[in-house]
């Protein structure tokens, strides 16, 4: 995926979503923290290893 994006101009917006139930865990204690983790996990496998 990365390769395809690079080859493009512009810039590249990532956004996590979830489902309308509601989450109350201890690692995701809101959606918003579930669509959020998710999001980053995206950004962190675009940009590749640290």
């Amino acid at each position: 995926m990365v390769e395809v994006i690079q080859r493009h101009d512009g810039e590249v917006a990532v956004e996590g979503h979830t489902d309308s139930r509601s989450i109350q865990t201890p690692e995701f204690p809101s959606n918003w923290v579930l669509s959020s983790a998710r999001a980053i996990a995206i950004v962190h496998a675009l940009n590749g290893p640290a």
